[in-house]
This record gives C-alpha cells, structure tokens and sequence, in this order.
C-alpha cells in the first residue's frame, strides 16, 4: 500500500505474515528512511496481536481513516527518522508506539546543479562505468532484447534477423532475383516502433526489415556494423516512413542494400561512400530510380 501523510512525507507499508516492511520518503529533500520489523520488536503488544495487531494500528494511522489513532512527534534527523503511533481505545486505554527508522539515502533535491551536471559528464565520459552497464541491463536481458513491437524476444547473437509484419506476405529476393516470399525464420511484428535495441546484435550480418511503418528513426541500424545485407521493404510505398539513410554510412562492410517500396526516400548519395557494396534494389522506390543497381553499373 501507498500512502501519503503529514504534507512532505510518501509513506510505504508493506504487511507480511512474518515482518512489516515501513519506508518514508521525505518529498522535499528526498531523504528515504526504512526498516523492516520482525514478532520480537512487538513482544510488550504480544497479548494485543503482536504484529498483526501493530500492522493494523500502523494502517489505519496511515489511512486516518479514524480519530483515535494518529502519527505524532516526527523528528528528522541525520540518520533516523522518528516519530509515535498514538492509539486510543475504550477498552486498552491508550497505546503509544515508538519507531525509529534507519536512513538507507539522503541525497537533497535541491543540490547544487553545477554539482550534479560534473556528476553526470563523469558518468558520460566512463564508456564502462556502472551507468553504462545499468542502462544495458535494462535494455538487455539474458542475453536477448525486445523491440517494442515485436512480441519476441531475439538472441543477441543472431547472425541473420528478418522481422515482418504479421499475416502479410512481402517480397524478398533469392539470388536470381526473383520476386519470392521469405517464410522461414521470421519474427513476426504487431506494429514495430522502435529500433533503438539492435545496437546489442553486433554479429548480426544480414537484417530485414518489412512493412515497418511505425518507425520514425533507422539510425540504430547504423550502429550494426558488422551487417552485410541490410533490406528494408514495404509493399505499400505511400506508407513507407523512411526518408533518411545518413546512417548507413557507419556500414562499411555492407555488400547488399535494398529499399524496396521505400516510396519517401529521396536521397542515396551517402551510399557513395560504402566501397564493399555490390548490390542496390530501389524497386518500387516512388522518388528514386525504381532500379537494381549492381557492382560494375553507373551509380549516382
């Protein structure tokens, strides 16, 4: 349960049958205060419930849901935060109780910011420091990412990855060129919206890409370095949302390229600069040529 109570104060309180979990926030300087209590710091309330009986006074305290029960005598220190549980019965008399939580942080919110911009350019400047490794844990887990999107998990360490759009037949191509439909290892999408996780398949060589409509940024992809085919295809041209290919330039070992259906795409130039490739597809590209370019031929 949540709670928030007397102004500044988030309050947490976790009931279990063997202990009661208390954390305090303090909202304005963010210090954060918790203990866990076991049966035996309650042995005096034992006759009343012990702890069961003090997680239903802490609750309702918490909840002010009655006035004969509430919290008094807060004092925040450096490294405690005190404060009584006053309960009054008709038929125990009252009842005091007295709890001192030990402080886990204190990190004031209202630190100085040029303090907290060198903190920060620290923790950019260290490639492998801990902030870079805690981000990669979010993103990568057990060795496999999730694009938003795509209900699948997918292996770091594939080599060859083609996700689709579901229930849609597209075309790629075998090596004569022949209009064909891939069907086997495909992960299929339900709407992919972003790409920002496939900077993790650094083995990955041969990447597809179909009826990908959503995306509004492929710039991940230019972190793939070790890619060799790269295809990304829409058989609806109109719908198509890339229109920038900047990117590619970081994909020095590429040999294979097709836009097909890219009907926004404007601009190849930057393909100029990758010297290992042999093929480009611009069929169905609206704004382009609407060709195959192959290693030997006239490119611009």
């Amino acid at each position: 349960m949540d709670y928030t109570s007397h102004n500044i104060y988030n309050i947490r309180l976790v009931l279990n049958p063997n202990d009661i979990i208390i954390r305090f926030e303090n909202k304005i300087n963010h210090r954060i205060w918790e203990k866990t209590y076991m049966e035996r710091d309650f042995v005096e309330y034992q006759s009343l419930g012990g702890l069961e009986f003090i997680g239903r006074i802490l609750r309702l305290a918490i909840q002010g849901h009655t006035k004969d029960l509430y919290l008094v005598d807060f004092v925040e220190k450096s490294k405690t935060l005190e404060f009584i549980v006053n309960y009054m019965n008709s038929v125990i008399g009252v009842i005091n109780i007295q709890f001192s939580l030990i402080a886990i942080k204190r990190d004031a919110i209202c630190i100085d910011l040029e303090d907290v911009n060198k903190r920060i350019t620290d923790l950019m400047l260290k490639t492998t420091s801990m902030n870079s490794r805690l981000t990669q844990l979010e993103e990568m887990s057990g060795g496999y990412v999730i694009l938003p999107g795509c209900p699948f998990a997918i292996d770091i360490e594939k080599t060859t990855l083609h996700i689709g759009l579901i229930n849609t037949q597209y075309p790629m191509y075998d090596g004569g060129w022949k209009y064909g439909f891939v069907v086997k290892d495909v992960y299929y999408h339900e709407g992919l919206t972003d790409l920002t996780n496939l900077k993790y398949l650094k083995d990955c060589k041969e990447l597809r890409l179909c009826n990908t409509h959503l995306i509004k940024d492929y710039s991940p992809i230019g972190q793939m370095t070790n890619l060799e085919v790269l295809k990304i295809v829409n058989t609806e041209p109109s719908m198509s949302t890339l229109d920038d290919i900047t990117w590619i330039v970081n994909l020095k070992n590429l040999k294979e390229v097709s836009f097909y259906g890219c009907g926004n795409l404007d601009d190849i130039t930057p393909l100029s600069s990758l010297e290992k490739l042999l093929i480009v597809d611009l069929r169905n590209c609206i704004k382009l040529n609407n060709c195959v370019w192959t290693s030997g031929s006239q490119f611009e």
